[in-house]
This record gives C-alpha cells, sequence and structure tokens, in this order.
C-alpha cells in the first residue's frame, strides 16, 4: 500500500508539473517605448498579480511589456529588449527546464532576470546565481508577498536601463 501510495504521489507530481500553463500572450504599455522588456512566465494567479503590479510600478508610458508564456520564450528575438525577465516555478527540487535552457544558453547577459516561485520563501544561493549567469529573485506564491517581491523585480528591471 505504502509503494502504490509513493507512486501515485510521484506521478501526481510528475503531471502537475507537466501541466503547468503558459500565459496568454499580451502587450502592454507603450509600443514607441525606449524601454522595452520581455517577459516568458508560467500562468498563476500569483504570478499574474506580480506582473500587474511591476508594469504599474514600472509605468506603461515609459515602458513596452512584451509578454509570452516560458515554452515560447525561445522562439522570441530577444535584442529589441533591455530586459528579459523568465517566470517559472521551482518544483521536484528544480526549477523548469525552459528558464534553465534558456539561462543558460544566455549565460551572461546582463539583461537577464529569472524569478522563480517555490512553496517556502528562500534567498537563491550564490551558486544558483552563478549556474544561471544572472540576477535571480525568489519566492513563495502567497498574495502577502506581491507587494515586496513586485518591488524588488521592478527594481532589478529599471536597473537595465541606467
Amino acid at each position: 500500500m505504502v509503494k502504490k501510495i509513493g507512486c501515485l504521489l510521484l506521478v501526481t507530481a510528475a503531471l502537475g508539473f507537466s501541466c503547468v500553463r503558459d500565459v496568454q500572450p499580451a502587450e502592454r504599455g507603450a509600443h514607441g517605448a525606449a524601454r522595452r522588456v520581455l517577459i516568458a512566465a508560467r500562468e498563476s494567479d500569483f504570478k499574474r498579480m506580480l506582473l500587474d503590479r511591476v508594469i504599474a510600478l514600472l509605468g506603461d508610458k515609459d515602458y513596452y511589456f512584451k509578454i509570452v508564456g516560458l515554452d515560447a520564450v525561445a522562439l522570441e528575438d530577444a535584442s529589441p529588449y533591455g530586459a528579459v525577465v523568465l517566470m517559472g516555478t521551482f518544483m521536484a527540487r528544480r526549477l523548469e527546464s525552459r528558464a534553465v535552457d534558456y539561462a543558460r544558453a544566455h549565460h551572461g547577459d546582463p539583461r537577464l532576470i529569472v524569478f522563480y516561485t517555490q512553496g517556502a520563501e528562500t534567498t537563491p544561493s550564490d551558486g544558483v546565481r552563478t549556474a544561471l549567469g544572472c540576477d535571480v529573485i525568489t519566492s513563495a506564491s502567497g498574495a502577502d508577498r506581491v507587494g515586496l517581491k513586485a518591488e524588488e523585480l521592478a527594481g532589478l528591471i529599471r536597473s537595465r536601463f541606467k
């Protein structure tokens, strides 16, 4: 019985991880803005609230935001963007492969920021930052974290345009 429950938990975790949906593509802000941000994300209420707050903090007159799914980011031409933000999930002791693959392919790109959610609030280690070659933010997915994490992410995005 214990083996069956363990196997069921593993299958459920694997299915839950693979059934994560990408955000619907969207564009926000001023198309002609010099400050252009590419955001690739998975869909969740927390990430949606966070994106809305970041856009409100930065303003949609001075910035242009293109939002795509994390699965589609590799198909995007990132050259017109001053900041590239990957928003994924840390589950089953690993960050989603699409985010890791993109970060590795663009290792050291000063425009890149990785934001990932996980079950508990932790600070990313220097090893994670070094492995991904960029700034990394982590957060638990609680609504009470939106304001603080939006400020942190908006600050990193602003720093890309100085």
